[in-house]
């Protein structure tokens, strides 16, 4: 396996683990991975989520119970394997999960979402003058429109 060096801030770093940002297996070998070192050992857990999803390596969970069972449970998350370690967001009324905002409305108590912006999202898009086929270029409103519509249905 050749060595992946990434220039940084006049910096050279090499890569010594993992697969490389952007390569194509990337999503394949994650995918395998947290369900490998994560899903089996979940299985084995009675303190289990009572809503569960999971999208390669971002994980969403709902428990009901005293907060001591979410501050027993979130620790052992970090165990399945060394190289793996999860953060936790919690909160009693509203998550971010991808990039979407999950929230509990506060008139009728039913669960809501609304587009969610990393902080480090710039809101760049392809410029209309690159050399990209005009039928891209000219459905990206229409695909932005669609995932907004998506993202805050109720």
């Amino acid at each position: 396996m050749r060595d992946i060096i990434l220039f940084f801030d006049s910096a050279a770093y090499r890569q010594v683990k993992e697969t490389a940002i952007g390569a194509s297996s990337s999503v394949a070998i994650a995918e395998n991975f947290v369900h490998k070192a994560f899903e089996h050992q979940r299985a084995l857990r009675p303190d289990k989520q009572d809503v569960y999803f999971r999208y390669i390596d971002d994980i969403f969970g709902i428990m009901t119970g005293p907060d001591t069972l979410l501050q027993f449970f979130y620790p052992r998350t970090n165990t399945a394997h060394e190289n793996q370690k999860f953060t936790l967001e919690q909160s009693k009324t509203a998550i971010n999960f991808l990039d979407t905002t999950m929230f509990i409305g506060s008139e009728d108590r039913l669960l809501h979402t609304r587009a969610y912006y990393k902080p480090t999202n710039l809101h760049t898009y392809l410029r209309y003058d690159f050399t990209h086929p005009s039928s891209l270029k000219n459905s990206l409103p229409d695909s932005l429109g669609l995932l907004l519509m998506r993202r805050n249905q109720p």
